[in-house]
């Protein structure tokens, strides 16, 4: 009988730092996911200026950029015509499983008379 409460009191004592671990490894897990989004969001940024480089270089260039590394992860930039002298750019990041898509106009906007 004497040994039941402290028994007791042990496998609370263990369910409560079962959850609380599993809390944390969540909560890690989280924080994880949001860094590798923020990161992707830093390079499909940073594939939208190499891109806006390019053509401030040379205003025929039509890309595309296809998994170019970058610190953590790649970009790719996509140009796609769209007539009028106006480009989209559209960009990628990717860092893991995290993938965030950007998307920029290059070039005049076209002007109806």
């Amino acid at each position: 009988m004497k040994i039941v409460l402290p028994l007791a009191l042990l496998t609370l004592a263990s369910l409560l730092l079962g959850a609380l671990l599993s809390l944390n490894t969540k909560d890690l897990q989280m924080t994880e996911a949001f860094i590798a989004a923020e990161q992707a969001s830093a390079l499909a940024e940073a594939g939208l200026r190499h891109a806006g480089q390019q053509l401030t270089m040379n205003p025929a260039w039509r890309g595309p950029l296809q998994n170019v590394p970058c610190g953590p992860g790649t970009y790719s930039v996509l140009v796609t015509d769209l007539g009028g002298g106006k480009l989209a750019l559209n960009s990628t990041g990717t860092v893991g499983l995290a993938k965030i898509k950007l998307q920029k106009y290059w070039g005049q906007v076209p002007t109806s008379n």
